[in-house]
């Protein structure tokens, strides 16, 4: 017989739901290790167990659209960019489009005229990219020859999961089911290291900008995935941490107060602000530009599970420019799906029987299904790293899966999403 468990969502402010008097939950059913058909057999997850959520990918609808684009600009001759701005503005309208451009100074605020700018257009469509673009030409001279090589500084896509048929079923069975999503972005979220942490050690976490996973909490502080100063280890772990040859900042993952559960209604963040950065939300608001303080409700059909990813210029590192797409012309039959292979990755965490550390002394209660049951398959993976660094006879590193295996099911969701939109881009 499977065996099962649940995992009680957390939210900052409690809901009230008419159909649940308690918390929804997320169910797991734990299913022993086996090769995926067509694939060779991990020996490392034999004997092992795979964590399986309940969910029901039918019953929802995924959606990529490009949040953002924006491109550099250097006239040759100073101008204002609130002419830039109504430049961009009235070819948009012309089009009948709700599209929005914001226009920023390379120096900041202080200077009221400059040759430098960056242009960024709020779901962009291709047409509109190219009145855009050829408004630009027409009017602000540069040394480029045609706008569409502009170089891209920054890009935003995001993935939506929307609960279909949202007429038919009670609204408190709609919140659920995209709560349920929103904790399994979540918790299964493991994108390669490479990539939220470009600069970091190779294999290893980084506990700094680019490893970063936190959260609002209920007090509207930040809140750590696995947060070293939220936890009071005994002097004999930490001491036995030292002599296995693991640092503080290292080893305060085994213990258990460090490992946190994100709450549903708080925006979840991964990565460094304005190099590589990740955001998972319950979106049920739309904030309003340029103010973003302020937002409005969302309808019921388009509240969704939301993830966002953002690559930017920054220190020198051309993250866009990784993935070809150093101009902004090259939007038109960009491939999608590449920038999704390289980023956007979940995971089926897998737990052993027991989890211990040669020579450390763990927390009575301390296993991988608890970690798991509170920081995901983030806090999971980060243990396993720790477990097998301090093997004398493990060799090798563990790759960027670790003890995980593939969530096929949602990464072919999201797969068939990015292709869609690789096809609008290229049409």
């Amino acid at each position: 017989m499977t065996q099962r468990e649940d995992i009680d969502l957390r939210f900052n402010t409690a809901p009230q739901l008419l159909l649940l008097s308690d918390p929804p939950t997320l169910r797991y059913d734990l299913v022993p290790y086996a090769p995926t058909p067509g694939h060779a057999p991990q020996s490392v997850l034999n004997d092992r167990t795979v964590l399986e959520p309940q969910i029901d990918f039918s019953r929802y609808r995924c959606e990529a659209v490009i949040d953002f684009i924006e491109f550099q600009l250097v006239t040759l001759q100073a101008t204002q960019p609130v002419h830039i701005q109504k430049t961009a503005r009235k070819a948009l309208e012309a089009m009948g489009s709700s599209s929005s451009v914001y226009v920023e100074l390379k120096g900041g605020a202080k200077y009221t005229w400059c040759r430098s700018y960056y242009i960024r257009i709020q779901q962009p469509r291709p047409r509109e990219l190219e009145r855009v673009l050829a408004a630009i030409d027409a009017r602000y001279p540069h040394s480029l020859g045609s706008a569409s090589k502009l170089p891209v500084t920054a890009i935003e896509v995001s993935v939506d999961f929307y609960v279909k048929d949202i007429d038919t079923i009670h609204p408190d069975t709609a919140q659920i089911l995209r709560w349920q999503m929103t904790e399994v972005l979540k918790r299964h979220f493991l994108p390669e290291r490479s990539v939220v942490d470009p600069i970091g050690r190779n294999g290893l976490p980084r506990i700094g900008k680019g490893d970063a996973r936190f959260f609002p909490n209920e007090k509207g502080h930040t809140g750590f995935v696995v947060d070293r100063k939220r936890a009071h280890p005994r002097k004999q772990l930490m001491k036995s941490i030292r002599e296995i040859g693991l640092d503080r900042r290292d080893g305060i993952a085994l213990h258990l107060d460090a490992h946190h559960q994100p709450p549903i209604d708080a925006t979840y963040y991964v990565g460094e602000r304005g190099l590589v950065h990740f955001r998972i939300m319950d979106k049920t608001t739309d904030r309003r530009q340029p103010v973003p303080s302020t937002a409005d409700p969302l309808g019921d059909d388009q509240k969704r599970s939301r993830i966002e990813f953002s690559f930017h210029i920054k220190r020198g590192l051309d993250i866009p420019g990784a993935f070809d797409l150093d101009e902004v012309g090259k939007l038109h039959g960009f491939d999608f799906f590449e920038m999704r292979r390289a980023a956007l990755h979940f995971v089926k965490p897998t737990i052993g029987d027991r989890f211990k550390i040669e020579g450390v002394k763990l927390q009575p209660g301390f296993d991988e299904w608890r970690i798991f049951s509170r920081s995901g398959a983030y806090g999971l993976d980060r243990i396993q790293r720790l477990q097998h660094r301090a093997c004398a006879h493990c060799k090798g590193d563990m790759g960027w899966k670790g003890r995980a295996v593939s969530f096929e099911d949602l990464n072919r969701k999201v797969d068939r999403a990015t292709d869609r939109l690789t096809r609008y881009w290229g049409s």
